[in-house]
C-alpha cells in the first residue's frame, strides 16, 4: 500500500458446482431436448433430474463424454426403476422408452470408485396416439382432453366415440400454432359438420346427436404442422 514493496502468494481454488440434485426430492428440473454437462465423483455419487411428458412420448436418454464408468437409470414418479444402461468403462450408456403422460426421473450414478464428467443428452417425441382412418380411429369418451399433433407425416387424426342417448356434443381444438380443421363424421364416415377457421384460431362444433357411433377428424390445413 502506498510505497510498500513486498512479495506475496496468490492462492486460488475452484470447485465444480453440483447443478443436479442428489435425490428425487431435490432433482433438477429439465425438459426433453436439453443436453446437460455434469460430474459424478466421491463427493457426488448420484445425480437426479426430473422431467414431465404431457402425452405418450418416446424418450431417448444418453450419457456420453465420460472418462470413467457411470451408469444411467430411468425412474417413475415414485422413484421406482423402469430401465437402465450399465455398460462398462467409458462407453456411452443409452436407453429408449415409450412413456405415458407423467413425471419421471433420470439418475446418473458413478460405478464403483469412478469419478467422471459426463454429458446427459435427452430427446422426446410425441407418439401418434390417434388413428389415421376411421378404421384405426382412437376410441375416446366425451369429457376427455387429448394432446396430439398433425404434420407432414401425420396429416389426419381420427377419434371414435359412442353415445347411448340423444346428447349435445361439444368439440373444440385449441392451442394450435398453425391452421388445423375440425370435422364431425357419422358412423359411415360421412361429414356432419366442420369448423375451418383460419390460422391458429380455435375450431369448435356443437351438435345435438342421436344415439350411435361418431368420429372426430382433425386435419392439418395446407402444409401446416401443429400440436
Amino acid at each position: 500500500f502506498n510505497n510498500a514493496t513486498t512479495n506475496y502468494n496468490l492462492i486460488t481454488a475452484g470447485q465444480v458446482v453440483d447443478t443436479a440434485g442428489n435425490t428425487t426430492s431435490t432433482a433438477r428440473n429439465i425438459t426433453l431436448g436439453q443436453t446437460i454437462s455434469e460430474r459424478v465423483s466421491d463427493a457426488d455419487t448420484d445425480d437426479f433430474y426430473r422431467f414431465n411428458v404431457s402425452d405418450r412420448t418416446r424418450v431417448d436418454l444418453r450419457i456420453a463424454g465420460m472418462s470413467a464408468d457411470a451408469d444411467l437409470s430411468l425412474l417413475d414418479a415414485n422413484g421406482n426403476f423402469i430401465g437402465g444402461s450399465a455398460l462398462s468403462g467409458s462407453v456411452d450408456d443409452a436407453l429408449t422408452r415409450e412413456l405415458d403422460a407423467g413425471t419421471y426421473f433420470v439418475k446418473v450414478s458413478r460405478f464403483s470408485n469412478a469419478s467422471t464428467n459426463y454429458n446427459l443428452i435427452t430427446a422426446g417425441q410425441l407418439l401418434d396416439t390417434a388413428g389415421n382412418t376411421t378404421t384405426t380411429a382412437r376410441n375416446i369418451t366425451l369429457g376427455q382432453t387429448i394432446g396430439e399433433r398433425v404434420s407432414d407425416t401425420d396429416t389426419d387424426d381420427f377419434y371414435r366415440f359412442n353415445i347411448n342417448q340423444r346428447s349435445r356434443v361439444d368439440l373444440k381444438i385449441s392451442g394450435m400454432s398453425a391452421d388445423a380443421d375440425l370435422f364431425l363424421l357419422d358412423a359411415n364416415g360421412n361429414q356432419i359438420d366442420v369448423s375451418g377457421n383460419g390460422g391458429s384460431v380455435d375450431d369448435a362444433i356443437s351438435r345435438e346427436l342421436d344415439a350411435g357411433t361418431y368420429f372426430v377428424k382433425v386435419s392439418r390445413f395446407s402444409n401446416a404442422s401443429t400440436n
